[in-house]
C-alpha cells in the first residue's frame, strides 16, 4: 500500500509499476510489488473474507527486507467481484478493497480503504467514463477526476491485460 519492493513468484520476474497519488493509481503494479503464492494450504491462517482465495501477496521493505503486510486475494465464484484483504504482519486488517470487472476487465470499479489513516481510492464506472476518486484521510475532502474512455488499464485490471496479452508481450 506504500513504497516497498518484492518480485512475483512466477518466474516472470520482477515486476514495476507507477502509482500516481493523489491523482489516484491508475496503473498500480507496484510501488508495492507483492510476492504472489499459490492458494494458501488448509493449514495457513487465512483470513474469513467471502470468496475463494486465489492468491497471497507478501510486500517487503525494500532496505530491511522486513515484511510490511500480505495480500489476501479472492473472488466471487462464477462472477466479476473480488476483494483484498490487507494484512500486517501480526495479522491485523490495515486495508481492504473490493472490485468489480464486469464493465471492463482490464479496468475494474474497485474501492481500496487504509483503514489506519482512512485513505480511500475508487474507481466507478458510469456509462463510457471512468469516475477516479482520491482521500487522503479520514477528514480529507474527496477530489474526483472523470476519465472519458474504456480504452485504459487500472488497478487489479494490469494482471487480466497481462493474461490476455502475454503471448504478445513474448513475441509469440
Amino acid at each position: 500500500m506504500d513504497e516497498h519492493n518484492a518480485t512475483q513468484g512466477n518466474n516472470r520476474g520482477p515486476a514495476t509499476a507507477v502509482c500516481l497519488r493523489p491523482v489516484l493509481c491508475v496503473l498500480s503494479l507496484a510501488l508495492a510489488t507483492p510476492t504472489f503464492a499459490t492458494p494458501a494450504p488448509a493449514a495457513l491462517d487465512v483470513p474469513a473474507s467471502s470468496g475463494k482465495l486465489t492468491a497471497i501477496g507478501e510486500a517487503f521493505d525494500r532496505a530491511t527486507g522486513q515484511l510490511l503486510y500480505r495480500e489476501y486475494h479472492f473472488r466471487q465464484p462464477g462472477s466479476a467481484l473480488g476483494s483484498v484483504e490487507y494484512r500486517g504482519p501480526d495479522r491485523r486488517l490495515l486495508g481492504t478493497k473490493s472490485l468489480d470487472f464486469q464493465v471492463a476487465p482490464w479496468a475494474p470499479a474497485f474501492q481500496q480503504i487504509d483503514l489506519r489513516t482512512g485513505e480511500m481510492l475508487f474507481a466507478r464506472w458510469q456509462g463510457s467514463s471512468l469516475t477516479l476518486g482520491y482521500r487522503e484521510n479520514h477528514q480529507g475532502e474527496i477530489r474526483q477526476e472523470q476519465v472519458p474512455e474504456r480504452a485504459l488499464v487500472a488497478d487489479a485490471g494490469f494482471d487480466n491485460f497481462i493474461r490476455a496479452h502475454w503471448s504478445g508481450l513474448l513475441g509469440e
